[in-house]
């Protein structure tokens, strides 16, 4: 089993059975020269940390339930009460409690993102909503809704080190839920 990490927001959409694909930077140097160099995309899957009929868990914002010892509370859950949530990078295997089969990798430019695949991240008009409502985007205003939507979460969540404009090699993993 692999780990993967995902925001509050991608896990409730994961949840709700609403995401079933995930977007990640290509950070082997070795698959980025094969792309630069005119390598068909298709010829570097190889490469990508996941892999087909990989089982990864989630990690999560969590803490321990602070009426039980032995179990776990998830911020995700919204409605308990928790003074500070611990970082996902602290969750143990054993917290996990969402599980993920890797089904398909391909290899594509961030801004190649189609609409279905921007519904495929987790797209819903209530999560664009309530975009609008942080970031003050205008609804009426952008007709490709989903992929606005999109861009919007990418860079809320890698605009330091790769914001869209940057277009950068990014690794399409589709995935489905499975018990452990």
């Amino acid at each position: 089993m692999k780990q993967i990490f995902f925001t509050t927001e991608m896990v409730k959409a994961i949840l709700e059975g609403r995401k079933m694909q995930t977007r990640r930077v290509i950070k082997n140097i070795t698959a980025i020269e094969f792309l630069n160099n005119g390598c068909l995309p298709s010829y570097v899957t190889d490469l990508c940390q996941y892999q087909i009929w990989d089982i990864l868990w989630i990690r999560e914002a969590w803490n321990y339930d602070p009426h039980e010892n032995v179990t776990y509370i998830y911020k995700e859950q919204g409605d308990i009460q928790c003074n500070k949530w611990k970082s996902s990078r602290f969750m143990p295997l054993e917290a996990a409690r969402i599980f993920l089969e890797v089904t398909n990798i391909r290899v594509e430019r961030l801004k190649d993102i189609s609409e279905q695949d921007a519904i495929a991240e987790g797209y819903s008009y209530e999560s664009w909503q309530k975009m609008n409502e942080d970031y003050g985007i205008g609804l009426d205003s952008v007709s490709d809704e989903p992929i606005h939507w999109y861009l919007e979460l990418w860079d809320s969540i890698n605009f330091k080190k790769y914001p869209w404009s940057s277009n950068p090699w990014i690794w399409v993993i589709n995935f489905k839920r499975v018990k452990p």
